[in-house]
């Protein structure tokens, strides 16, 4: 037992020692980043899993294009059939983006868009030089970029999931770090998500661990909420039911099914599925058999809608949109017009 435990902290010191070497080497100039003409903003995280960054890079493209501003999205497109060869998903064609053949937050991420595009695709910075001209960004959104440095980014935002134990912020296979605290040192917000999920509030260890690495980054709270109901056609739908089945293939499903409840939703039966995970109509008909004959619909996450909708489209099936609140909105919103002037 002692030889094993030994054995995992020296693979989790030598993983630790590998990426912050490959950090210092690119904060050195010995191995390059390639820097746009353009806003590069980097959203990203610390661990392995779900920590809410889809809904952060949401945001911000939406309060880009508020401003009437075209916006691009780099991103792997996890578990897409895109993801090797590349591709591109311009905000007009949204609604018709398959997610078996993008990836399911791609193509979620595609549909909050009124100018730009979604690219996606394991090499990145390629793919960028592949479909700019096409696109023509004025601003980049760089998903899950905290560890792709690769591209040079000005403004480095890092979440953190407030409900995770501190104990698990080590390398594998101790933890569920990517790589060791001391990272941290490059990151230029750092957001504390699912705060709203916290069963008892203290997260003042984390911050005391956040700060002993960073010190002037801010630190801003983020709570997400279910908005409204929408169907597989993405059209708006009815207030949330009393009783419903729900449904749910993300990182952490149980947050999904409290976010339900909070809204007052009995849930009768609830079914997890892996993260990404690819449906088949044999995993949607029993479920939706059940659905018709007790007469409740299937409630499912948005990001699941995106390959769901492929397969069936149900009028049982609904899923409920997502959006952030920050702790302090005008420090965000500051941060991000510092980068247009």
């Amino acid at each position: 037992m002692r030889l094993y435990s030994y054995l995992t902290r020296l693979v989790s010191k030598l993983w630790a020692f590998v990426y912050r070497t490959r950090r210092n080497l690119y904060s050195r100039g010995l191995l390059i980043s390639h820097r746009y003409e353009i806003p590069v903003i980097s959203v990203g995280n610390l661990t392995f899993g779900g920590t809410g960054k889809t809904p952060v890079v949401i945001f911000l493209a939406k309060y880009f294009n508020q401003k009437h501003l075209p916006v691009a999205i780099l991103t792997r497109g996890y578990r897409g059939k895109r993801e090797k060869t590349g591709g591109v998903i311009h905000a007009n064609q949204a609604k018709f983006c398959n997610g078996n053949e993008y990836g399911d937050e791609p193509a979620m991420i595609a549909q909050s868009l009124t100018k730009g595009a979604v690219i996606v695709g394991k090499n990145r910075h390629d793919n960028f030089v592949r479909y700019a001209k096409k696109v023509r960004p004025e601003v980049l959104i760089l998903d899950d970029g905290f560890q792709h440095l690769k591209i040079a980014r000005d403004l480095d935002i890092v979440i953190f999931d407030a409900t995770l134990p501190l104990e698990h912020y080590f390398p594998p296979p101790i933890g569920y770090a990517r790589e060791a605290f001391s990272s941290l040192k490059d990151a230029q917000l750092i957001v504390l998500s699912k705060v709203n999920q916290l069963k008892q509030r203290n997260l003042e260890p984390l911050i005391d661990k956040i700060r002993k690495v960073n010190q002037t980054a801010p630190i801003v709270e983020m709570s997400y909420e279910l908005a409204d109901l929408y169907d597989y056609n993405d059209f708006f739908s009815s207030t949330y039911p009393k009783k419903a089945f729900a449904l749910a293939a993300i990182a952490n499903p149980d947050s999904f099914f409290d976010s339900l409840r909070s809204k007052g939703v009995e849930i009768i039966e609830s079914f997890s599925f892996l993260d990404h995970y690819s449906f088949k109509m044999s995993d949607l008909k029993p479920i939706l058999d059940r659905a018709k004959k007790e007469n409740v619909p299937l409630l499912c996450t948005e990001k699941d809608m995106a390959k769901i909708k492929q397969l069936v489209q149900s009028d049982f099936v609904f899923y409920p949109k997502l959006q952030v609140k920050f702790s302090d909105p005008q420090l965000v919103k500051k941060l991000l017009d510092e980068l247009l002037v």
